[in-house]
């Protein structure tokens, strides 16, 4: 565990590792540790204070690898709610984060443009930036249709679906790497 943390990215792959590392400890920390914050963080209903407080918390634990800046302007004055700068390489990865709860702020259709014209149509267009992931933060349980079938999905679901989308996207761009991630922090292993 600790050889991971002190792990230094040097290459788009290992740029997507860390990224992908680091969302999970963020998870695990949200819903397991006795230290978590997680009732207070359901309170917060805009992404902009969810953005901050992931930020902070990948800041915290970057051990040096990394530094994270939001909302950093990209292609055509777009902007990017998380970018991880690694020391030492001229490279970023770009999280999209989605807060979603019984609002249902977010469609199953809305969802896939985030993932293909947001974050891979602006975000990863730029040569330091190949690495990527659309985050959902769900706050409240809720489902999603899917806007193919209509079948209900959950949160898992719902990833696993998107995940699929961001592989075929792959396929024709295999510079890229793309992540899906929901962490759902409605409940607690603990609560």
């Amino acid at each position: 565990f600790d050889q991971e943390l002190q792990y230094f990215p040097y290459d788009t792959s290992s740029l997507f590792s860390v990224m992908n590392n680091r969302l999970a400890d963020f998870e695990h920390h949200l819903i397991n540790d006795e230290q978590s914050i997680v009732d207070t963080l359901r309170k917060v209903d805009g992404e902009t204070e969810l953005r901050r407080f992931i930020s902070y918390w990948m800041n915290q634990n970057s051990r040096g690898a990394y530094t994270i800046t939001q909302e950093a302007v990209v292609v055509s004055e777009k902007r990017t709610d998380i970018r991880l700068h690694v020391s030492g390489l001229d490279r970023y990865a770009s999280i999209e984060l989605k807060l979603d709860d019984t609002r249902n702020k977010w469609s199953g259709t809305q969802l896939r443009v985030a993932l293909e014209e947001q974050l891979v149509g602006r975000y990863l267009n730029h040569e330091r930036s190949y690495v990527g992931c659309l985050l959902i933060g769900m706050r409240e349980s809720r489902k999603w249709e899917h806007p193919d079938t209509g079948k209900r999905m959950d949160l898992k679901e719902t990833v696993n679906w998107l995940q699929g989308i961001a592989d075929e996207i792959m396929e024709g761009r295999p510079e890229l790497r793309v992540s899906v991630k929901g962490i759902d922090y409605s409940t607690t292993a603990n609560g």
